[in-house]
């Protein structure tokens, strides 16, 4: 990724910002109805978990650029997902 489709990217998150749980909430929400065996992977409170998950996308977002930060994040989040019982 080069260095404008990283700031489009960037520009496009910067905008969910101020709507990041009701976001969460609506991913969690679509995943549950897709697929309502997913909500037993979930432990936490959604709000909870979808705080987790939004905040975990946004230093991704923020690294896109910076692969010797954003690699090894990226990396630790696959590793802990494997944990999880979680498939590509």
């Amino acid at each position: 990724m080069n260095y404008e489709q990283a700031g489009l990217v960037q520009q496009t998150w910067a905008k969910l910002k101020p709507v990041f749980i009701s976001a969460a909430v609506l991913f969690y929400s679509r995943l549950f109805e897709i697929n309502s065996s997913t909500r037993n992977l979930f432990e936490n409170e959604m709000h909870y978990q979808g705080e987790l998950m939004m905040g975990m996308i946004d230093v991704v977002v923020a690294l896109l650029v910076e692969t010797d930060l954003n690699v090894p994040v990226v990396q630790n989040l696959g590793n802990r997902h494997v944990g999880y019982v979680m498939k590509d």
